[in-house]
């Protein structure tokens, strides 16, 4: 039987605080409402479990970690998304159509 340390669960990733804390203020910067952090974790966890894991004090759960990044793929999609729809958007006329619009003013007015 292979011995493990005291303390250990499976289902606790570690995970660098500072490497937290930047995935997480990508959607709730320090400071942010409490109970929309704990609306974010679907209100499995208290607002002081947050800032323990925030702070390095405490494992994160996996199940936390996959929700996160969850959220993450989402933004990233919806961005790639944008960013296809501008790749296909052709240019408009510019100042040809204004020049061309100009013209048939003034022609309509002589």
């Amino acid at each position: 039987m292979e011995q493990v340390r005291l303390g250990y669960r499976p289902d606790l990733a570690w995970l660098p605080a500072d490497l937290f804390e930047e995935a997480l203020s990508h959607f709730y910067p320090r400071g942010s409402n409490r109970e929309a952090l704990e609306r974010f974790f679907q209100n499995k966890v208290t607002y002081k479990t947050i800032h323990s894991w925030r702070t390095g004090h405490r494992n994160i759960p996996r199940w936390a970690l996959e929700l996160l990044a969850a959220r993450h793929r989402d933004r990233i999609n919806v961005h790639r998304n944008i960013i296809t729809c501008l790749e296909i958007t052709k240019a408009g006329p510019g100042l040809k159509a204004g020049a061309v619009n100009l013209a048939a003013w003034k022609a309509r007015r002589s």
